[in-house]
């Protein structure tokens, strides 16, 4: 008897998902709308010793299918469990992010232009 994989409830399951998929070798429906090849490569690099494997794949990234770079991970990543831990926004980063919003609508400029100014103001 087949064993049933579990329903996707939000995508932040699913990512944890599709990561027990690829390194514990669990079962997972790989669903390109709920997580792309590029994130989970992202995520994937994070492990220096992942970073190899990540690497060889990452020259065909947007060649290839999603579900295949998928499947070319559960198939060579090595089984066993890992920390992956990904780096998340820092507060100055969320400050520049505002902003550049308020820059946008303030000028009525785009978001490059906005950043632009952004980086000139510091260089003075």
């Amino acid at each position: 008897m087949a064993k049933k994989t579990p329903k996707i409830k939000n995508k932040k399951n699913h990512l944890i998902e599709v990561l027990n998929a690829v390194t514990l070798k669990t079962p997972c429906k790989y669903n390109k709308k709920d997580l792309s090849a590029y994130v989970l490569s992202l995520f994937l690099s994070e492990d220096r010793k992942l970073s190899k494997i990540v690497n060889e794949i990452n020259k065909y990234q947007f060649v290839l299918t999603d579900e295949l770079i998928f499947k070319y991970y559960v198939h060579t990543v090595p089984k066993g469990r890992r920390y992956i831990k990904f780096t998340k926004k820092t507060k100055e980063s969320k400050d520049k992010d505002q902003q550049i919003k308020l820059l946008m609508e303030r000028y009525n400029i785009s978001k490059r232009e906005a950043s632009l100014s952004l980086i000139e103001r510091k260089r003075k």
